[in-house]
C-alpha cells in the first residue's frame, strides 16, 4: 500500500506494508516503529503521527485493522518492492486441481458426443429444469435444435478452456505477492 502527498509540485510517496484478510476486516495495515520512521524520507520524517491519522481516516474500521509499531523495514520513496513469492502447491492442492481438470474434461467429451450425436441422427435430448426432457428433432423444429446444439457446444467449448486455464495456473510456480 502507499500513502502519496504533493509536495513542491511533485508526489511523494510512502509504501506502507499490508495484506488482505478473511473474516470481518479486510485488510491489516502494518506501521513501522518510530526508530524504522526515521529512515522515511525528510518530508514525512516527522510526521508520524499525522500520517498515520490521514491513513486511519480513509481506511476506517471494521473494513481495516492496524498494527502498530511492527519491526517492519520502511521502503525507501522510488524503492522497487518484489511482487512475486513463490510458491508449491500441497499435495490437496494438486488433488484438487486434477479432480477439477477430470470434472470439466468429462462435461467437454459429454457435450462434444452429445452434438456429434445430435448432429449425425438429426436429434438432440434437450433437458430443462423441473425434470421436463425431451427429443429435439432437427426437421420438426430446427431453431430450438440448432439452439440447443449451440447450447451443448458453448458449454463444452467453454468448460474446455476452463480447464487450460486451470492446467495453466496449476503450472505456474509463482503468484502475486500481498498488497504494497
Amino acid at each position: 500500500m502507499f500513502y502519496e502527498e504533493l509536495h513542491a509540485g511533485a508526489w511523494q510517496r510512502l509504501d506502507i506494508s499490508g495484506e488482505m484478510l478473511t473474516g470481518r476486516a479486510h485488510h491489516v495495515i502494518y506501521f513501522p516503529t518510530a526508530k524504522a520512521w526515521s529512515q522515511m524520507p525528510e518530508w514525512a520524517r516527522d510526521r508520524r503521527e499525522e500520517i498515520i491519522a490521514r491513513i486511519k481516516s480513509e481506511f476506517r474500521e471494521p473494513d481495516y485493522e492496524y498494527a502498530d509499531d511492527v519491526d517492519v523495514t520502511a521502503v525507501p520513496a522510488g524503492a522497487v518492492v518484489a511482487n512475486d513469492v513463490n510458491v508449491t502447491a500441497s499435495a490437496g492442492q494438486k488433488g484438487g486441481l486434477l479432480g477439477m481438470l477430470l470434472a470439466l474434461l468429462a462435461v467437454v467429451a459429454f457435450m462434444g458426443w452429445q452434438a456429434r450425436d445430435g448432429f449425425e441422427n438429426g436429434q438432440i435430448r434437450l433437458s430443462v429444469k423441473g425434470g421436463l426432457r425431451r427429443t429435439v428433432v432437427r426437421e420438426a423444429a430446427p431453431a430450438l435444435f440448432w439452439t440447443c446444439m449451440g447450447i451443448h457446444l458453448v458449454v463444452g467449448s467453454g468448460s474446455l478452456g476452463l480447464a487450460v486455464w486451470l492446467a495453466a495456473q496449476g503450472l505456474k510456480t509463482r503468484r502475486p505477492g500481498g498488497l504494497r
